[in-house]
C-alpha cells in the first residue's frame, strides 16, 4: 500500500463529506462513476491518487464543481489548495 500523503487524506476527507450530505452510499457512487467500491473507498481513505478523469466522474455524479473537492477552507477568505499552502479567495 503506498504512503498516504495529507494532500490525499484531505481530498478522501472532502469527498466522504461530500459524499455523506447527499446521502449516497459508496455502492451508489460506484455505479453512478463506474469505478470500484473498493477503489472508491481506498480513494477516501487517502491511500490512492486519483486521475482527472475520474475527479471529473465523481464531482458531476455528486453534482458539484471538481475544485468543491481539492479546496479547504482554512480562514476566512482563504482557501487550502493543498497541505503546504493557502491563498487568498
Amino acid at each position: 500500500m503506498p504512503a498516504r500523503s495529507s494532500d490525499n487524506i484531505l481530498f478522501g476527507k472532502r469527498l466522504r463529506e461530500s459524499r455523506k450530505v447527499r446521502r449516497i452510499s459508496l455502492e451508489q457512487l460506484s455505479r453512478g462513476t463506474e469505478l470500484s467500491v473498493s477503489f472508491l473507498s481506498r480513494l477516501e481513505r487517502g491511500q490512492v491518487n486519483i486521475s482527472v478523469d475520474n475527479l471529473k466522474k465523481i464531482a458531476n455524479f455528486l453534482g458539484i464543481r471538481m475544485v468543491e473537492l481539492l479546496e479547504v477552507h482554512c480562514g476566512v477568505g482563504v482557501i487550502m489548495v493543498n497541505s503546504a499552502a493557502c491563498i487568498l479567495a
